[in-house]
């Protein structure tokens, strides 16, 4: 049976963007077991960080929930932001990511094909669609940009969109290659669009 991850971020024994994390929940519940009973993640998280020990109440902290028909594990660790020096784009026309999927392997073979301390970018059909753990946001001069069609709709992506922050497009992989866009940004549940910091780049090889 598939397994999948919800990850969340907890600042200061707060759990953030509960919303948005209980409908992709639900959507993935619903898409691969059907209709079942519902799973209330506000109370569930909110017994657990209950019991945690004090550094987890008031530190930046990364929660990770695993389920697939039931609810089956909630873990949490301090989490430090990690700094992208470079990025590389990768061809990866097979893949499939439309949900979080526990199994991260195919994900993770991508970081393979790309130079070390690289952090690949996804590109299918010509398109950018995400980063590894995180989606993309792209600065055009005017606007930041996001691809409208990436692997997986994140949180903090759907929270950036509803603030009016960043805009969805097409991204074509090209258009990178060429410097076309003058910063960007890798945006998750434990780094927001308007706290993510500008990865430096100019123009872009795609990996073969």
């Amino acid at each position: 049976m598939k397994k999948f991850i919800e990850s969340m971020r907890i600042a200061n024994g707060r759990a953030a963007l509960v919303e948005l994390h209980q409908r992709r929940f639900d959507l993935t519940r619903l898409a691969h077991f059907g209709k079942l009973a519902p799973i209330d993640l506000d109370a569930e998280v909110t017994a657990f960080l209950a019991a945690q020990p004090p550094q987890y109440l008031t530190a930046l902290c990364k929660l990770r929930i695993t389920f697939g028909r039931d609810l089956e594990k909630i873990e949490i660790d301090l989490y430090a932001r990690r700094r992208v020096a470079a990025i590389a784009l990768v061809d990866a026309p097979g893949l499939d990511y439309r949900f979080k999927y526990a199994d991260r392997s195919a994900l993770d073979t991508l970081r393979g094909q790309v130079p070390a301390g690289a952090e690949p970018i996804i590109v299918q059909n010509g398109l950018v669609t995400d980063g590894i753990y995180t989606n993309v946001c792209v600065f055009d001069g005017a606007r930041w940009l996001t691809p409208e069609r990436p692997l997986l709709g994140g949180v903090a992506r759907a929270a950036a969109m509803a603030a009016g922050e960043i805009t969805p497009a097409p991204i074509l992989a090209r258009d990178v290659e060429q410097g076309r866009y003058t910063k960007l940004r890798l945006v998750n549940c434990l780094n927001w669009f308007a706290e993510a910091h500008d990865v430096p780049w100019s123009r872009t090889p795609r990996m073969a």
